[in-house]
C-alpha cells in the first residue's frame, strides 16, 4: 500500500535510493577506488541503506532528523570524492552536494538553508583543494562547486518565496471585500481574535457597531448599481476616517457595515456611532441607521469561543439597529451588555486555549476548506481558504496532506475506513448491467491500493475526534444514491444535486433539510438564530448532550456527516433583511427553491416579497396536530402570484414580537384546516402552553412533504401554486376524526369563537371557510 510522505521526505528518499547503485557500480571496478580506501565507499553504502530505512520509519522527517541524515549524506559524498582515483569523477560527484541545500530550501527556515550552503561549500572546497593540480584548476573547480551549490538553492528559495507571496495575496483577497477593500466575513472573524486579546489584556471593553444604509435599494433603482457601488466605497472611506486606528471595518452584507474596536464605555461607543452617522449624512446623499453594543471581556478556560463572542455582540447590536430603524432611521441606538467570559484559541492565548471543535464564520457562510479538491471532483472551483483548519471540518488528500492527517491521528483522532463497506458495494454495482441513456461510470479496481488512494479523501470531524477515509465526490455520490436509480432519472438526480436549497428555520426545517439531503441534494443555504433547547427535542433530531448548541451547528454537522462533499452557506442569525439577498442568492446566484419554516410572521412575508421579486419558488408546511398543510408558491412561474394565495397581501407587520399578532396571522394563513384538538391547543397559546402546538411525528412528515415538493420543482415537474392538505385523521379515523374529546374544556363552537376572536374580524372561519 502506498505510504504517505511529504515532498521533502520523498526527495530525500529518492536521493538516498539513487546513491546506492552508484556506490555498487564504483565498488565493482577494481581501479575506480584508490587502493586501501575501498572501506570508505563500503561504509558509505551501509550508511545509505540505514538512512533509507530511517527515512521510511521516521516519515515525515522532522527538521532535526533531516539535518542529521543530510549532514551524514554530505560526509558520504565528500568521502567518495576523496577515495576516487580520477579527479574529474571526484569533482563530478561533488555536484551531488548541491541537492541537500536545495532540499532544505523546500521547507526549512532560511538560517538552516544558509547553514547547509556554507557546510556544503566548505566540504566541496576541501576536496577541490586536495585534488587540484594547479592554482587555475583550484579556482575553476572551486568556483564551479560553489556555483553548483548556491544557484539551485537560490532558485528553490526564490520559487518558495514567490509561492508564499501568491498564497499570502490570495489569503488577503479572500479576507477582504473586493469592492470596498473592507474586511469580509472571513477576515473579520480572524482579526476579531486579536481585538479580543487586546481588550482582555487592557481591561477595556469591546465595542460593536452595525451601520445599515437607509433605503439603499432606492439608490440602486433610481441611479443604477454603479452609483450604489460608489456610495459603498465612499462610506467605507468615511468609516475608516471616523473610526479609531485599531478599529476593524467590515462589510458583511449588501449595504451593511460593522465597526469593531476596543472602547472605554457605552457613551464613547455612542459618540463614535453618532460621529459616523453625522459624517455619512453630511458627505453623501444617504443616511445610515446604527446599532451598537459593548461588553467587558474576561479570559476563562470555561468561557465561550471567539465566534460566540462575536455572535453575542452582533445580536445585541442588531437589536439596537432595528430599534433605530423603527424609530425613524438616521439615528443610533446602543446598549451595554453583561460581561463575557472568553475562551481564546491557541493562536491568540496559548496558555488558556483548548481545542475548540467546530466554530463558524459570521453572518454569511462557513467555507469548509477542501484545498486539494478539483473542479472535476465537486463541480465547483476549489476553496482554498475560509474556515480555520484548526477548528472546523476539512477534507484532506491522503497523499498531499499526509502530514496534517498524521497530526490529527497523533492527537488521538480515530481513523475509520469506509472503503471496507464501499469497496464491495462498488464491485456489486459495477457487475450490474448498464441500462438507460446515461453513460456507465468508469469501473474502479478496488483491490488496487493505489487506485483507492487516488479516489479517496479524508474527512476530518473535530466534534467527533474522527478522521474518515471516504471515496471521492463522484464515487461517494454514486454509492449514496444507488437506490434512487429509476426512481429518479439521471438528469433529475443531476439537477437536484447541483441545485441550492434554502431552508429558513431549523426547528421544523431540519426534517426538510435532512429529507432533501437523503435524496441527493448537496448545496444548502441554512438560516436559524436559535440554540437547541429542551422543548425543541419534541420535533428535532437532537440529543440532550447538544443543549446550548446552535441549531445551525447541529444542522451543519448532520449534513457533513451524511455527505462530506455537501456545500453549506450558513446564516447563524437567521433570516433577516440585512442578509436576505445573500440567503436567497440574489446578489450572486439565486437559490433554486426556498423551504420556509420561520416562526416570525413578519419575516415570512419579507421572504416571500423578495422571493417573488426574484422569481424563486417558496414552499412551506404547517403541521396542525396530526395533519399537514403544504403551501406552494411558484413565484418562478408567476411573479404576480399573491402571497400565501392572497391570505397575506394586506398583512401589516407591526410588532413581530406580539404573540397575539403572530397567532392572528397564523390563524389567517392556516384558515380552514384546524382540527378540534388543534383549535383547542391554539386557543391555549399564552394560557396553558407557551408557543405553537406541534407533534414531532407530524413535523418529520412535514419535512418529507416539503422536500418532495422542492425536488419535484427543481426537476421540472408541474407542481402548481396552491394549498395541499394531507389529513391523516380522516385517512385513519374517518368521520370520527371531527369528534370532540371529553378533556376539552370548550365546545367546538366555543373553540371556533376563541380562534376567530384571536384572528380578528374578517379572518377565515376554521370550520366553514
Amino acid at each position: 500500500m502506498a505510504r504517505k510522505y511529504d515532498l521533502r521526505t520523498l526527495a530525500v528518499l529518492a536521493s538516498e535510493a539513487g546513491a546506492v547503485p552508484l556506490i555498487v557500480i564504483g565498488l565493482a571496478s577494481s581501479s575506480f577506488v584508490i587502493p586501501g580506501c575501498r572501506w570508505i565507499p563500503v561504509v558509505i553504502g551501509v550508511y545509505t541503506v540505514v538512512s533509507i530505512i530511517l527515512t521510511i520509519a521516521l516519515t515525515p522527517l522532522t527538521d532535526r532528523w533531516f539535518a542529521v541524515l543530510s549532514f551524514g549524506g554530505m560526509l558520504g559524498i565528500v568521502g567518495c570524492a576523496y577515495s576516487i582515483t580520477d579527479a574529474g569523477s571526484a569533482h563530478a560527484i561533488l555536484v551531488l552536494l548541491a541537492a541537500i541545500p536545495a532540499l532544505a530550501a523546500m521547507e526549512s527556515p532560511p538560517r538552516v538553508v544558509g547553514s547547509f550552503v556554507v557546510v556544503a561549500g566548505l566540504l566541496a572546497s576541501s576536496v577541490v583543494i586536495v585534488r587540484a593540480t594547479s592554482t587555475t584548476a583550484l579556482m575553476v573547480a572551486g568556483g564551479a562547486a560553489w556555483m553548483a551549490i548556491v544557484v539551485p538553492t537560490f532558485l528553490v528559495l526564490t520559487l518558495r518565496k514567490s509561492l508564499t507571496r501568491l498564497v499570502d495575496e490570495h489569503q488577503r483577497l479572500s479576507a477582504t471585500d473586493p469592492l470596498t477593500g473592507a474586511l469580509n466575513r472571513r477576515g473579520l472573524l480572524s482579526d476579531f481574535e486579536v481585538t479580543c486579546g487586546a481588550v482582555a489584556a487592557g481591561a477595556t471593553r469591546v465595542g460593536f457597531l452595525v451601520a445599515d444604509i437607509d433605503l439603499f435599494k432606492r439608490v440602486n433603482d433610481e441611479h443604477g448599481h454603479s452609483a450604489g457601488d460608489a456610495i459603498l466605497v465612499e462610506i467605507t472611506q468615511i468609516l475608516k476616517r471616523a473610526s479609531p486606528d485599531q478599529a476593524l471595518i467590515a462589510r458583511t452584507g449588501g449595504e451593511e457595515f460593522l465597526i469593531v474596536t476596543p472602547i472605554d464605555d457605552e457613551m464613547t461607543l455612542a459618540q463614535l456611532g453618532e460621529r459616523i452617522r453625522h459624517d455619512i449624512a453630511g458627505e453623501t446623499d444617504v443616511t445610515v441607521s446604527v446599532g451598537g453594543a459593548c461588553a467587558e471581556l474576561a479570559v476563562a478556560q470555561e468561557g465561550v469561543p471567539t465566534g460566540q463572542v462575536l455572535d453575542t455582540l452582533f445580536g445585541s447590536a442588531d437589536e439596537c439597529l432595528y430599534r433605530a430603524k423603527q424609530l425613524g432611521r438616521n439615528r443610533i441606538e446602543t446598549k451595554m451588555i453583561d460581561g463575557i467570559r472568553w475562551r481564546p484559541t491557541l493562536a491568540a492565548h496559548p496558555s488558556t486555549a483548548p481545542d475548540l471543535g467546530l466554530s463558524r464564520n459570521l453572518w454569511g457562510s462557513w467555507s469548509y476548506d477542501r484545498p486539494r479538491e478539483t473542479p472535476a471532483d465537486t463541480g465547483r472551483p476549489p476553496i482554498t481558504s475560509g474556515h480555520r483548519e484548526h477548528s472546523g471540518f476539512v477534507l484532506l488528500d491522503p497523499v498531499a496532506d499526509a502530514t496534517l492527517v498524521a497530526e490529527h491521528l497523533a492527537r488521538g483522532y480515530e481513523l475509520i475506513d469506509s472503503w471496507q463497506y464501499a469497496g464491495p458495494e462498488l464491485q456489486q454495482l459495477d457487475a450490474l448491467q448498464s441500462c438507460g441513456p446515461e453513460p456507465s461510470p468508469p469501473v474502479l479496481d478496488v483491490t488496487d491500493p493505489d487506485v483507492l488512494t487516488r479516489h479517496s479523501r479524508l474527512a476530518v470531524y473535530p466534534w467527533r475526534g474522527t478522521v474518515v477515509r471516504v471515496p471521492d465526490s463522484s464515487t461517494f455520490y454514486r454509492l449514496r444514491t444507488a437506490r434512487n436509480r429509476f426512481l429518479l432519472t439521471g438528469a433529475e438526480q443531476t439537477a437536484w444535486s447541483t441545485a441550492t436549497v434554502a431552508v429558513a428555520g431549523l426547528s421544523s426545517g431540519t426534517a426538510a433539510m435532512a429529507a432533501c439531503a437523503l435524496t441527493g441534494a448537496r448545496h444548502f443555504h441554512l438560516a436559524d438564530p436559535d440554540k437547541l433547547a429542551v422543548t425543541n427535542l419534541n420535533r428535532m433530531s437532537g440529543s440532550i448532550c447538544d443543549i446550548t448548541q446552535t441549531k445551525i451547528d447541529l444542522a451543519v454537522r448532520q449534513l457533513l456527516e451524511s455527505d462530506p462533499y455537501t456545500r453549506i452557506t450558513a446564516f447563524p442569525f437567521g433570516y433577516r433583511p440585512g442578509t436576505a439577498d445573500s440567503f436567497l442568492g440574489i446578489d450572486d446566484q439565486p437559490v433554486a427553491v426556498v423551504i420556509d419554516e420561520i416562526d416570525d410572521v413578519a419575516m415570512k412575508i419579507d421572504l416571500r416579497q423578495r422571493a417573488r421579486a426574484a422569481g424563486i419558488p417558496v414552499i412551506s408546511t404547517t403541521d396542525i396536530g396530526a395533519n399537514l398543510v403544504l403551501d406552494v408558491e411558484r413565484f418562478d412561474l408567476d411573479r404576480t402570484y399573491p402571497l400565501f394565495h392572497g391570505r397575506a397581501e394586506d398583512f401589516d407587520a407591526g410588532d413581530p414580537t406580539d404573540p397575539a399578532q403572530r397567532l392572528r396571522m397564523a390563524a389567517q394563513i392556516v384558515g380552514d384546516v384546524l382540527t378540534p384538538r388543534m383549535a383547542y391547543s391554539a386557543s391555549q397559546i399564552g394560557r396553558s402552553i407557551s408557543s405553537w402546538p406541534q407533534l414531532g411525528a407530524t413535523a418529520m412528515m412535514a419535512g418529507s412533504f416539503a422536500a418532495t415538493a422542492a425536488r419535484m420543482i427543481v426537476c421540472g415537474q408541474p407542481i402548481a401554486s396552491g394549498r395541499y392538505h394531507l389529513e391523516f385523521d380522516h385517512i385513519l379515523l374517518g368521520a370520527s376524526a371531527r369528534g370532540t374529546d371529553g378533556w376539552n374544556e370548550l365546545t367546538e363552537e366555543e373553540m371556533i369563537a376563541v380562534v376567530s376572536s384571536i384572528a380578528g374580524p374578517g379572518s377565515a372561519n376554521p370550520r366553514t371557510s
